[in-house]
């Protein structure tokens, strides 16, 4: 059963990466025991406990013209309207703005969480990282280039990223500024 839940989660975090507006229904990952579920434009989260699945009641609405949503954890979820992630934060029974606008470089294809204070944006072939200190958001020069056939990528820590090639998914570590293979590789079929 646990390898089964894992399983699941790891293959929803890898849907999580990007969340089209597109699709019907869109899910993504918040921890290793509850789930953000995206149904027209209500974000629901569940938690598993006690062998089911449960509604925690925290029900989101996404603003006009969302483009995509991530978790940053249980209480905040990172959502792009238009050129520009929003955060949002569950305290006290409701949804807050948290005024960390960030303005996404042209030709982004896709963000993804990596902690409340930074994310990792896909600009091209190249992953971008970005941290929120001060009051503003600053490039974190720790560039990592994508291989051409890449899949997906998502973030793992602020240090490590997973990137699916084909059907194998690498482990990449920053260390020393650069950017390591692990030789972690997961291959499904």
């Amino acid at each position: 059963m646990k390898r089964a839940i894992f399983a699941f989660s790891f293959i929803i975090s890898l849907l999580g990466c990007k969340v089209f507006t597109s699709a019907q229904d869109n899910y993504f990952w918040l921890s290793t025991e509850r789930y953000g579920v995206v149904v027209g434009n209500i974000v629901k989260q569940y938690l598993y406990n006690n062998g089911s699945w449960n509604d925690q009641g925290r029900d989101f609405t996404l603003p006009n013209g969302y483009k995509s949503i991530f978790g940053l954890s249980t209480e905040r979820y990172g959502v792009v309207v238009g050129n520009t992630i929003k955060q949002y934060l569950y305290d006290n029974g409701r949804w807050n703005d948290q005024g960390r606008d960030f303005t996404l470089p042209n030709g982004y294809k896709s963000v993804f969480g990596l902690s409340t204070e930074r994310y990792g944006v896909v600009v091209g072939n190249t992953i971008k990282q970005y941290l929120y200190d001060n009051g503003r958001w600053n490039d974190q020069g720790r560039d990592f280039t994508l291989p051409n056939d890449y899949k997906s990528v998502f973030g793992l820590s602020t240090e490590r990223y997973g990137v699916a090639v084909g059907n194998t998914i690498k482990q990449y570590l920053y260390d020393n500024g650069r950017w390591n293979d692990q030789g972690r590789n997961f291959i499904f079929k």
